[in-house]
């Protein structure tokens, strides 16, 4: 195994699959690629960005030299290609307005439908989700997603409780109860 490292700090703003695809593409010989980082996460001078397993070492090398070409770094997160920022959006507009000091809880209901209807798009299967397997890429992604919409979920719960907002927690519970049924196991666990 072969760990690439980011050359450099930044959030990661897009995961370029052709360069990766390319890259494994020249190896000249079998290769899996582990990405170790996800869209949104910020990464630091030398974190760890991907582990490259290959029977060959050199094969291994050969790709993890051409893994921070495919992981773009910026100094700003992107809504357009990064889901995880625009769920800290809305979870901190809930909060705010969810929040004792804050009289009104309808802001905080929009949010909680708004990642309600974000969860459930995210969690029902669509015809043609799985790519055929001759364009399969030996590429693993910690999706993160689903896990921190609901942790965004929690940490309403607790700002509802805190605040005494009933209907707020009830809405959420909503939520849960409606979609558990299409969550993975482990998310359903954590509901």
């Amino acid at each position: 195994m072969v760990r690439a490292v980011a050359p450099d700090n930044g959030f990661v703003v897009a995961i370029d699959l052709e360069t990766l695809k390319s890259a494994l593409d020249r190896a000249n010989g079998p290769a899996e690629i582990t990405l170790l980082t996800s869209l949104g996460a910020y990464v630091a001078f030398h974190d760890p960005l991907a582990d490259v397993r290959s029977p060959d070492p050199a094969v291994a090398a050969r790709v993890a030299t051409q893994i921070a070409d495919a992981i773009h770094l910026e100094e700003e997160r992107r809504l357009e290609q990064d889901p995880s920022y625009g769920i800290e959006q809305l979870t901190t507009i809930a909060w705010r307005s969810g929040s004792t000091s804050q009289q009104n809880p309808a802001p905080t209901l929009a949010a909680i439908h708004a990642l309600r209807d974000i969860l459930s798009r995210w969690t029902t299967p669509t015809a043609g989700d799985a790519p055929p397997a001759a364009d399969r890429l030996p590429v693993v992604y910690p999706d993160d997603a689903v896990p921190g919409l609901l942790a965004s979920l929690e940490s309403l719960t607790v700002v509802a409780s805190g605040s005494m907002r009933h209907q707020v927690l009830a809405e959420i519970t909503r939520t849960l109860a409606i979609v558990f049924d299409r969550l993975p196991s482990d998310a359903q666990e954590r509901a």
